[in-house]
């Protein structure tokens, strides 16, 4: 069975991160979070259009090429503006974040679409890919290609 895959903006799940990020402190209600909600529920749509069209292909694909059947039955996609700090990220795995926006030398920009799909479908594969079950694959993949286990789990 294919997963039910969500896309969310988490005004707390900002906040939080604003404030381990900077250590400085903000209400919820703050015009910082509100303007950053507009901004994402604005693009959800846009790539909830593109998900409802490719989706279920896509989550197909990945199950045959990884020849994993799905474990869960429902994965969330946070979308964050951007990081609130001066530095480039396109999101993380676990739970699925992807910034939206861009920060290189001090100029913030819009992902283009193209990266942020890649990045759904990238980081989805890294959920389909139960890590306990290939722990010693990454390990001869970190002493064969001598590397880091993030560049391991990539190569993998």
């Amino acid at each position: 069975m294919l997963p039910k895959i969500t896309f969310q903006y988490s005004r707390i799940y900002d906040l939080t991160l604003y404030h381990f990020s900077t250590g400085k402190d903000k209400e919820l209600n703050d015009s910082l979070f509100l303007k950053r909600e507009i901004f994402c529920l604005k693009k959800i749509k846009i790539i909830e259009e593109w998900w409802n069209d490719k989706g279920q292909n896509i989550l197909k694909e990945i199950q045959k090429y990884t020849s994993l059947k799905w474990t869960h039955k429902e994965i969330t996609v946070y979308f964050l503006a951007e990081p609130h700090r001066k530095t480039w990220m396109g999101g993380f795995s676990n739970p699925i974040t992807l910034f939206l926006k861009k920060i290189v030398d001090s100029n913030v920009s819009n992902q283009n679409m193209m990266f942020i799909k890649t990045a759904i479908i990238h980081e989805l594969v890294h959920h389909n890919i139960p890590l306990r079950k290939i722990d010693g694959i990454i390990d001869d993949l970190q002493k064969e290609y001598n590397c880091d286990r993030g560049a391991a789990t990539h190569v993998l």
